[in-house]
């Protein structure tokens, strides 16, 4: 099978079981969020396959509650900017957090993983 793009990925964790995808006429599977948890202001949702595997998790929480190291460099970067929501993806072994922020024009939402930051979306806000 060919190795699956980094959107295709995301949609896998967070498609609805209504949805189905194929690579290659072949069926993907679909993970289905099997366990939900909300501690504070941190909300957890894991993942499995229908065989009861392991697939992700994703965390959703807030500029505060996001690690100190990931703080300091995303504000260094974007120092104008609000961090409104930070989304913490843990899948195939990797780990990957993408973050929404706005200024007074701009949302954008930044991908951050091993080291490198890039914008995924940038939209004007309406004037």
């Amino acid at each position: 099978m060919k190795k699956l793009s980094f959107l295709l990925q995301v949609l896998l964790i967070v498609a609805p079981t209504s949805f189905s995808f194929s690579l290659d006429n072949k069926p993907l599977p679909v993970a289905v969020p099997s366990g939900y948890d909300s501690k504070g202001d941190i909300q957890t949702r894991v993942y499995y396959d229908g065989k009861g595997k392991w697939v992700s998790m994703i965390r959703s929480y807030g500029e505060y509650e996001m690690p100190k190291d990931l703080r300091r460099i995303i504000k260094t970067t974007y120092f104008d900017y609000t961090i409104h929501l930070v989304n913490e993806i843990q899948y195939d072994g990797k780990l990957i957090y993408i973050l929404h922020l706005s200024d007074a024009k701009t949302w954008i939402n930044v991908r951050y993983s091993d080291g490198e930051m890039e914008v995924i979306e940038e939209l004007r806000k309406a004037e």
